[in-house]
């Protein structure tokens, strides 16, 4: 249940909720961080008892009529990120582990050298998490690879695998940091999770050399699994949708399909040169017979999305123009 804060209680600003856990948002106005304040049209709500599990808070989830990204309004701001990332292993515990993890993106490192043509590239990783990500440059013979986090908790545990990763916005980084730096920068699983897109791109233009490229890998939203799950609480008579989460893990805050990460990066000065669009079929589920009927669902509808484009997840290569 949503516990919205008196405004009869000293200090309290009555746009503050809790949820159940008690975690604190502050609820602001919301527009898009590409078109700015475009029409956004209602899609439905997300979370609370509109979640099958409950989780969350309840909040309304719109579309831009512009760009369709999709994204919550009001937008609930989390008044402690810890509070949110604060458990690595609780927060990633259906990915692989994280030696299993950082071998996988030694194939990425190797793709930034390729695409950027050097065998040593300067490479920024925007929310590091573990730090899997500078694992696989130190494995591959990467000499400049810097990693920003906000999880104190993230930060510890990279620290702990010998890496060492900064508490800073890319935002904060940019200000400090020598203009045009970097030759690749990573934005995997990043966006769909900050306050603002678009602040956080103008940051990597800043450092990003002149024909740098960005990996970035976000959800698609929506995907044909999503669609159908909204479909059916539609014709059952419920307002629910099952785009984003943004009061519960992973915590996703924007939902962005082709055209909308396309025209965030070129307002930015990149160019998106690949993207793909394909998601692992494996869905989790709690056990029950119901569960693991509504799992196999989901996975059937991953496979043929990855068949048709529609897949749950995309990873977008672009480039910063003036190469």
């Amino acid at each position: 249940m949503t516990q919205r804060l008196s405004r009869d209680e000293p200090g309290v600003d009555p746009d503050i909720v809790v949820d159940p856990d008690g975690r604190r948002y502050e609820l602001r106005a919301a527009t898009c961080p590409t078109c700015g304040p475009a029409a956004k049209q209602t899609i439905g709500i997300r979370g609370g008892r509109y979640h099958r599990y409950g989780l969350g808070l309840e909040s309304t989830i719109v579309r831009c009529r512009r760009c369709t990204l999709l994204f919550p309004d009001p937008f609930p701001h989390p008044l402690d990120v810890q509070e949110m990332y604060g458990d690595p292993e609780k927060y990633f515990a259906l990915h692989d582990d994280f030696e299993t993890k950082s071998q996988a993106h030694r194939e990425l490192i190797r793709e930034i050298k390729c695409r950027t043509g050097k065998a040593d590239p300067a490479i920024l990783d925007v929310g590091s998490g573990r730090g899997t990500t500078l694992r696989a440059a130190m494995l591959e013979g990467v000499h400049t690879a810097i990693g920003l986090e906000l999880s104190r908790a993230m930060i510890e545990f990279a620290g702990e695998h010998g890496l060492s990763v900064l508490h800073k916005t890319a935002e904060q980084f940019a200000k400090e940091a020598e203009p045009g730096t970097f030759d690749a920068v990573v934005l995997s699983a990043v966006l769909e999770h900050v306050e603002d897109p678009s602040t956080l791109l103008a940051a990597v233009a800043r450092v990003a050399a002149p024909g740098a490229i960005v990996m970035v890998e976000v959800p698609r939203e929506p995907n044909l699994l999503t669609c159908l799950a909204s479909w059916g609480n539609r014709i059952r008579g419920n307002r629910g949708v099952v785009n984003l989460s943004p009061t519960f893990p992973p915590y996703h805050v924007y939902g962005f399909n082709p055209t909308a990460l396309s025209r965030l990066l070129l307002r930015h000065g990149f160019t998106l040169e690949q993207l793909v669009v394909r998601c692992s079929p494996r869905v989790p589920h709690d056990g029950t017979l119901r569960d693991r009927a509504r799992a196999l669902a989901g996975s059937v509808a991953i496979r043929v999305g990855n068949a048709t484009g529609t897949a749950p997840n995309m990873m977008g290569w672009a480039r910063r123009g003036d190469g």
